[in-house]
């Protein structure tokens, strides 16, 4: 099925349950001389005819718009928004957590990264609350209310800082331009991006649907079918999720009935996302102002999303080799030694770590030097 065959199903599946709904009719403004300039409004009932010959030999821009206006979607909504109930549907995609690591120093301190989530991210920092425990290597973190963490501090982490911004947190952004500006300009690495799309009434992204994009090979993205596994609330009501792919791999998809899981039973409301980590990628600011691409780029099954589509980009194959045969080594020739001293430590990894580890980057890994952005010194890649 093509992309446009996909956005008319969209939409006379839409026009179906909209019964008793208030029907606008709205009409593609263009302009003299075919520039389009203003926000593009289509009728959800044109034809498949009318539906293509706006797609075909337009500009990426214009059809865009244009896809977008006939799927129901609209402009996205400006300011804040609360990710606890539909009103951010009106998107292609959205931003639904976001991860980064930027190196610290005399004028970066945590003062200055909580200063900064609050000007660049729209944080509240009413909430905030510094702990007495540590997070993932680093020595101290901080809580920040309900929008996620932030981190610092350890002499394994080399100065770094880390922020962990879940979907209430990624909500507050006012303008993901100024966040893409900002992460680019202090060199911060993007560990973990999530992308999601809302379909509210499940009129084309729904169970069923996703389930049939597996078995049609929909998310065979590399050559062969990633591994899937369905929790079924065997009609409880909780709702269902499918999830495609592994977390250790770098790239998953959850396909879960939204509504349900937020406490509607009878809710419609399905949602697609997919999270990918920067293992053996290259996670780009980009992502953040184009969801919409990157999302309709993650797999075959997802291209009727968006006409502009992006892809997540990989380190070469044989850099991952390379790292692979390097763990397999280390386990071989210091497996036992470690676990010894791990008894010795009393299980603190991180005391280990401090006795064996030194600069300098294994020559093998020299050409992947992004592989590990956030773990090489400077001037070793």
């Amino acid at each position: 099925m093509q992309r446009h065959d996909y956005a008319l199903l969209y939409i006379l599946k839409r026009q179906d349950g909209a019964a008793g709904h208030c029907t606008e009719s709205r009409r593609l403004a263009q302009p003299a001389g075919g520039v389009d300039v203003g926000p593009d409004l289509v009728t959800r009932g044109e034809s498949p005819e009318d539906i293509k010959s706006v797609t075909s030999g337009e500009s990426e821009l214009q059809a865009e718009r244009a896809y977008r206006n006939v799927n129901g979607l609209g402009t996205p909504p400006q300011g804040n928004r609360s990710l606890h109930t539909p009103s951010h549907a009106a998107e292609i995609a959205h931003v639904d957590w976001l991860a980064f690591t930027l190196r610290g120093g005399d004028e970066r301190s945590p003062s200055w990264l909580r200063e900064q989530l609050h000007e660049v991210f729209n944080l509240p920092p009413d909430a905030w609350q510094h702990t007495s425990k540590g997070w993932m290597g680093y020595r101290q973190r901080i809580n920040l209310g309900d929008c996620g963490l932030s981190a610092y501090g350890g002499e394994r982490q080399r100065g770094t800082m880390h922020v962990e911004l879940n979907a209430q947190g990624c909500g507050h952004v006012r303008d993901w331009a100024v966040v893409h500006a900002w992460g680019i300009t202090v060199a911060a690495t993007v560990t973990r991006i999530d992308l999601a799309h809302d379909d509210l009434e499940g009129a084309l992204v729904n169970m069923e649907a996703v389930l049939a994009w597996y078995r049609d090979g929909g998310f065979n993205a590399s050559g062969r079918p990633p591994k899937a596994r369905l929790v079924d609330d065997f009609g409880s009501g909780d709702g269902k999720t499918l999830y495609v792919g592994a977390r250790a791999n770098g790239k998953m998809c959850r396909c879960y009935e939204k509504g349900k899981e937020q406490g509607d039973p009878c809710s419609p409301w399905f949602r697609v996302e997919v999270e990918w980590r920067h293992q053996s990628r290259v996670l780009g600011w980009e992502m953040v102002t184009r969801p919409g691409a990157f999302l309709a780029g993650a797999y075959p099954c997802m291209e009727f999303l968006s006409i502009p589509q992006d892809k997540v980009a990989t380190i070469r194959r044989e850099g991952q080799l390379a790292y692979e045969q390097m763990v397999k080594w280390v386990r071989t020739a210091a497996g036992p030694a470690l676990n010894v001293m791990t008894y010795a430590h009393e299980g603190d990894m991180e005391g280990v770590l401090r006795e064996v580890i030194r600069e300098g980057c294994p020559r093998r890994l020299k050409g992947v030097s992004s592989f590990l952005p956030d773990v090489l010194p400077k001037g070793q890649s």
